[in-house]
């Protein structure tokens, strides 16, 4: 529903919020400026985004030819929200929960 959907958001950007306020106070990432911290956001934002809804399709792709055989949907749909987040968060450097 769409509060849940609210609620899931608000919950992935606190994250981002905090993964990229310690990524800074770490010094991990150069953010000396603002215009550096705005590009840093929406790589962090949107490549999650994209990231989850590339992954997402290619999901229901699979899943379309399964057949309804419940196992293997459930199996597919699981292992591709782990996917996503592992994809995004570790190969693409953007935010894993927003790509689930």
């Amino acid at each position: 529903t769409l509060v849940e959907g609210e609620s899931l958001f608000n919950d992935a950007s606190a994250i981002v919020m905090f993964e990229f306020i310690e990524a800074a106070i770490l010094q991990e990432q150069d953010v000396s400026g603002f215009p550096e911290m705005m590009r840093r956001m929406v790589i962090l934002v949107f490549g999650g985004i994209l990231a989850g809804y590339i992954l997402g399709r290619f999901a229901a792709v699979i899943i379309r030819h399964t057949f309804n055989d419940p196992y293997i949907e459930v199996t597919l749909t699981l292992s591709g929200t782990y996917l996503a987040y592992y994809i995004s968060d570790q190969l693409v450097k953007s935010s894993g929960v927003l790509a689930t």
